[in-house]
């Protein structure tokens, strides 16, 4: 018999779908092209660049000078030394952190894998192009298996404790001012006898160290074989790619396959669903949900505002939200139905029937992540703002933007919960996980 009509390692090639890194050659950046990454002592900062890819940095007590730079920048038309003829590379620049007492800073760039059963007990090549500023620059390299939060017992009455997060044997290689490919492996551990959480996400995270102090390198955290000395010069990054096994093959950037994204179709970015009772009374407000009221207090009859990436811990209304709503050329302008919601509408009359209720939304001009809405109900010729239901969804072109385990609702945004594996959620400063065992905070 024939093998299946969709086969998608003999459409595309025999080893196609190796690369298990999302973005790997940075081409999508759809929250900006460049980033300032600053942090006060004692806090980590988690902040979005490439989509997929985020920094982390903590300077602990240490001090610096200037805010780290991280930006997109374009090969030199021509240049055969970074195979397959990719156009962008990433640039990190400045930043440098003057070590404290307790050597304990911290820059990395990573991206976190979903799914930590994926990669466990296995062997993984993985391989890159770098250059520095200056010859000898060191670039630290390595993975954490992340098994989420603690959290209720699931649907079959499990515990949701989860273990405490387990770092791999790290690398250092020594960079050239011109590029060239680094091929390493590792052995990422089983995960038997570990436990999953139930809340949060688990992960395995891929970093590039840029700076690791020596605490910080010493410590069963990072697992480096030494500290990365990092002294604000450029450092570039281009075609990552983490496959399975011990032999390296050729850069795959399925971005590029527009076989494949033509196959796949668009992909959904993000869904909110939920009751919205509470909302802001402008638009310039929406994306400030602290300004958020109750719906019935507003202006009877007259539109508010409400943003998609709403959460119900933050603003009050029940909403459940996967992924991220962006306002960007890349997506297209959110698929939504807003109805009313008889649960919790308090009417005067008990045979007040359901025709009387309205609600209508738009769009804001200008922000994709921003709904006016026109709700109400006609009581005694007069209108009254009632609650609502909606369900949104937003949806972006496979070949450029990939909805990764890293989201925020800005650049510089943190997260105190470790529940949402979103840096940005709250903009508070996270719990640091400092290595006596932490089952609720953010692995540092």
């Amino acid at each position: 018999m024939s093998s299946s009509a969709i086969n998608l390692k003999g459409a595309i090639g025999k080893d196609a779908l190796r690369n298990l890194i999302a973005n790997p050659a940075f081409d999508e950046w759809s929250r900006g092209l460049s980033f300032d990454v600053s942090a006060a002592q004692d806090t980590i900062n988690l902040t979005n660049g490439p989509d997929n890819w985020f920094i982390r940095y903590f300077p602990d007590d240490g001090t610096t000078t200037d805010n780290l730079i991280l930006e997109k920048k374009k090969h030199d038309i021509g240049q055969t030394l970074v195979e397959g003829n990719p156009v962008y590379y990433t640039r990190i620049r400045n930043g440098k952190i003057t070590t404290g007492t307790d050597g304990n800073e911290q820059i990395t760039l990573s991206q976190r894998i979903p799914n930590v059963r994926l990669l466990q007990d296995e062997t993984v090549s993985l391989s890159f192009y770098a250059r520095g500023g200056t010859s000898g620059m060191k670039l630290g390299v390595g993975f954490q298996q992340v098994f989420g939060i603690s959290g209720g017992p699931d649907e079959f009455g499990d515990a949701g404790d989860a273990s405490d997060p387990v770092t791999v044997q790290g690398q250092q290689v020594s960079l050239e001012t011109e590029w060239a490919r680094h091929r390493l492996r590792f052995n990422i551990p089983s995960i038997t006898g570990k436990s999953i959480g139930t809340s949060g996400s688990n992960y395995t995270e891929l970093n590039f160290f840029v700076q690791a102090g020596e605490t910080a390198a010493k410590t069963t955290f990072r697992n480096l074989p030494a500290a990365v000395a990092y002294a604000g010069d450029t450092l570039d990054v281009a075609n990552v790619q983490l496959e399975r096994g011990v032999d390296t093959s050729t850069f795959e950037n399925i971005q590029y396959s527009n076989t494949f994204a033509e196959m796949i179709g668009a992909q959904v970015t993000a869904i909110a669903a939920g009751q919205v009772t509470k909302a802001a009374p402008r638009a310039s407000d929406a994306l400030d949900i602290s300004t958020y009221a109750d719906i019935t207090t507003l202006s009877s009859g007259n539109s508010f505002y409400i943003t998609l990436n709403d959460q119900n811990d933050s603003s009050g209304n029940n909403i459940l939200k996967f992924g991220q709503f962006y306002n960007a050329d890349i997506v297209t302008d959110p698929i939504y139905i807003v109805s009313p919601s008889l649960a919790g509408h308090r009417v005067a009359s008990p045979s007040q029937d359901i025709e009387s209720l309205d609600v209508f939304a738009t769009v804001v001009d200008g922000d994709k992540r921003v709904l006016e809405i026109t709700s109400f109900n006609e009581l005694d010729g007069g209108d009254q703002n009632i609650v609502l239901n909606i369900f949104a969804i937003q949806l972006g072109v496979a070949a450029n933007l990939f909805a990764g385990a890293i989201e925020s609702s800005g650049p510089g945004a943190s997260d105190s919960t470790g529940d949402d594996d979103v840096p940005g959620a709250d903009g508070s400063d996270i719990e640091i996980d400092d290595g006596k065992g932490c089952s609720t905070c953010e692995p540092l």
